[in-house]
């Protein structure tokens, strides 16, 4: 991605958590921050600082505690102008630390450094994960029609450090939850907590599809019986 400067303005992130890899539209209400993320002519490419806020939504009155300290180096798709703020596309790229923030008119500047993720699996450790993780993905995925695009993307990750991250926005979890799977460096130590969180998704699902099938099965029987009984009154 070039030379990144340790200093980028900050895009508050209100009710999500911004993961490496992924792409979102962050909406930002209330705040005009002008060209602030516009590409200039002697740019390559905009970037900025995705971070989550702990506390206080108020975006025209924000301190630097009101910030998690981790959030993710994004690259700045396209800003697009609302009528009550911004629609910002962006792409994420790092996981980021920071160090602190200030406040420069109406936006903030974050002085970060990258955090970088901490591989301490084996090689076949490593493709163990990833093989467990695509294989209850793929279990969760079938109990949702049109599903085959999300298999096939899971079954391109080749690390499981990526497919976490890919997966963790649509984990059933907190928000708080999200920041901490985003927080934690160490790929073990993620990934159990990761795959505890998916396991029990994948068995909430499962009991809440097989409770639809039985309401309907009877419900199916119910309505045979009906018809029955309407033709055996219509033949006496």
């Amino acid at each position: 991605y070039g030379l990144i400067p340790d200093e980028l303005p900050l895009i508050p992130v209100k009710g999500s958590v911004i993961f490496p890899g992924s792409d979102n539209n962050i909406r930002i209400s209330g705040l005009d921050l002008g060209d602030l993320f516009d590409k200039k002519e002697d740019q390559a490419d905009v970037y900025a600082i995705a971070l989550s806020m702990r506390k206080n939504f108020n975006l025209k009155d924000l301190d630097e505690d009101d910030f998690y300290k981790v959030g993710t180096l994004v690259k700045v798709i396209k800003n697009e102008k609302t009528n009550d703020g911004h629609k910002i596309l962006t792409h994420g790229i790092e996981k980021v630390q920071i160090n602190n923030i200030r406040k420069e008119k109406n936006f903030h500047i974050a002085n970060f450094t990258l955090l970088l993720d901490e591989m301490d699996l084996e090689r076949n450790n490593r493709q163990d994960l990833l093989t467990y993780i695509k294989d209850t993905s793929r279990e969760t995925a079938r109990f949702f029609e049109g599903s085959e695009g999300v298999i096939k993307k899971i079954d391109e990750f080749e690390d499981p450090a990526g497919l976490m991250y890919y997966i963790a926005p649509y984990l059933n979890i907190t928000r708080s939850e999200k920041q901490e799977l985003l927080e934690i460096q160490s790929v073990k130590e993620r990934g159990m907590k990761f795959l505890d969180y998916l396991i029990k998704q994948k068995e909430s699902i499962k009991i809440q599809a097989e409770m639809a099938q039985k309401f309907s099965d009877k419900a199916n029987k119910s309505y045979r019986q009906n018809i029955l009984r309407e033709q055996l009154k219509s033949i006496q």
